[in-house]
């Protein structure tokens, strides 16, 4: 499941290169490289990126949660019921399709 992604809340021609690359590092690389085998069998992206979370300041979490309709982050096991209905046999026909589990973000 690669659900990492960002936007630059600017139009193409407002872009900076500097915003372009980092749309591209997050939403592009990060999909490819999520999609290889681990090189480790030890990875430490997970514990990494839980304790990054753990030093973002409440009130930046507050302007992140008042951006989303349902006013909360989501939570891990709300992508999980996602991913496992994906790979139930009950989505056998579904193929390539983009979910949004983000609150309504995307409305």
């Amino acid at each position: 499941m690669n659900n990492a992604g960002i936007t630059i809340d600017r139009t193409v021609a407002k872009m900076t290169d500097e915003d372009w690359q980092k749309v591209i590092a997050v939403n592009l690389s990060g999909a490819f490289f999520m999609a290889r085998p681990p090189s480790s069998i030890c990875s430490g992206a997970a514990p990494a990126a839980t304790d990054m979370m753990a030093t973002i300041p409440d009130k930046v979490l507050d302007r992140i949660r008042a951006q989303i309709p349902v006013g909360r982050l989501g939570a891990p096991e709300e992508s999980a019921r996602v991913v496992a209905f994906l790979a139930a046999d009950a989505s056998a026909y579904i193929t390539g399709q983009i979910w949004a589990v983000n609150g309504g973000l995307d409305m």
